[in-house]
């Protein structure tokens, strides 16, 4: 929701990966190495969209330690919280999300090649993304949140 500052988000550096802050994997792309810079440019349409964190927890995967990124953050105060190394349990959202790609699509289908998979998974994010009930939102799914939030506003 814009302007609205968001407590955290949690992002992780294995394709596919998001947190309470939906999807800055889906947004970067799969199979491709990211730069602090490609992580900084997602951020920003992120913050303009869904509001500012107030810190980021992330692994310690090359484009969220790089330069880029931490000058960008203390520039916006956003405090970036790093995982210990070897400690993925430390940014469960992740490991939440991962466990819910690889049950829902990893392991429910045979692929006949990569076009195949990143179909199926643009069709997963897009309907985890808009649909899937979320803990954050009191349970709703994030279409139904907004849907009451838009409710409550006009009210």
């Amino acid at each position: 929701i814009r302007g609205v500052s968001m407590p955290e988000y949690a992002l992780g550096s294995t394709t596919g990966q998001r947190g309470q802050y939906a999807g800055i994997r889906g947004q970067l792309g799969w199979n491709k190495h990211h730069s602090g810079e490609s992580v900084v440019a997602i951020l920003e349409e992120l913050i303009w969209s869904r509001g500012k964190p107030l810190a980021i927890r992330t692994d310690n995967g090359p484009e969220f330690i790089s330069k880029c990124l931490s000058s960008w953050s203390k520039e916006r105060n956003i405090e970036m919280k790093y995982i210990q190394p070897g400690e993925p349990t430390q940014n469960a959202y992740i490991e939440r999300f991962n466990r819910l790609f690889r049950e829902d699509v990893l392991d429910a289908y045979v692929f006949e090649d990569l076009k195949q998979v990143k179909n199926l998974a643009e069709e997963w994010k897009n309907d985890y993304n808009l649909n899937h009930p979320q803990s954050s939102l009191g349970g709703l799914s994030p279409k139904n949140y907004l849907r009451k939030l838009n409710v409550n506003l006009s009210t």
